[in-house]
């Protein structure tokens, strides 16, 4: 037997091992149905969870920020820019990008 022969079945044996492998994975993920449960269940929405569009936009707040900030063309400058948030809690807990902050002095 020649090396190369040996080399190819060994190729060969690999990928046949592989495919049996993934078969019996995929077979045993069927059996288990993906989860628990019937497999026939409906989700249910809480209806009075949903937020209306009025809600959103009281919810919404425009956040000014005034401090320093590095513009690639005209380098360091102080300056202000506008972002925006949620009000996230009846405290006033605002949840907003970290780029909109950033830097900022005030807000």
């Amino acid at each position: 037997m020649n090396s190369s022969r040996v080399v190819r079945q060994s190729v060969r044996f690999r990928r046949i091992a592989m495919c049996v492998i993934a078969g019996v994975l995929t077979v045993g993920l069927a059996a288990c149905g993906g989860g628990s449960g019937s497999g026939s269940s409906e989700a249910s929405i809480d209806q009075t969870s949903a937020v209306t569009l009025e809600t959103a936009e009281t919810a919404t707040v425009k956040i000014q920020a005034l401090g320093s900030l590095v513009d690639p063309v005209e380098g360091a400058m102080e300056g202000g820019w506008w972002g925006t948030g949620l009000v996230v809690d009846s405290d006033g807990l605002v949840v907003t990008n970290n780029h909109v902050v950033v830097g900022a002095a005030t807000l």
